[in-house]
């Protein structure tokens, strides 16, 4: 095998073990159970819906591609699109998840009320993770309509 051929196994075989780490940690479970539930998956069904699906794309992306490990970013990503999809409430995700988790989503929200150009201002404004998140889910939604077409 060649260098460079080694190389990419290697950074493959290094992405399976930081995203399988990342999917058995509780906080991985927990927010991942949570989202499932917020989404209405139901547990004998084989659907899973397509807002939970892109949540789970998120998430895998940064603990994989970006390779970040931190499972507070990771549990943001699980949960960045429920406020949005869902009816929960920032009250509710901080009592699940602490105030650092719930201010995060709560900043990728969009808010109808809320000009387009004044969200990105404030997304701009907030640290690094959560723009992290913001990335992997625009990288995602530009996956999915680049597949549709």
């Amino acid at each position: 095998m060649n260098a460079l051929a080694s190389f990419i196994s290697d950074q493959l075989k290094e992405q399976q073990f930081d995203l399988a780490a990342a999917v058995v940690h509780p906080l991985w479970r927990k927010a991942s159970a949570f989202a499932a539930s917020a989404h209405g998956v139901i547990a004998d069904e084989h659907r899973v819906p397509e807002s939970l699906a892109h949540a789970t794309r998120v998430a895998v992306m940064i603990s994989a591609l970006f390779r970040c490990q931190e499972m507070n970013v990771l549990a943001t990503a699980l949960l960045h699109n429920v406020q949005e999809e869902t009816d929960v409430e920032f009250e509710e995700l901080e009592e699940h998840f602490g105030r650092l988790v719930a201010s995060r989503v709560e900043r990728l929200t969009r808010d109808p009320e809320v000009d387009d150009l004044v969200h990105i201002k404030r997304l701009q404004a907030c640290d690094w993770q959560t723009r992290l998140v913001m990335l992997a889910d625009a990288v995602d939604h530009l996956s999915e309509a680049h597949a549709r077409r």
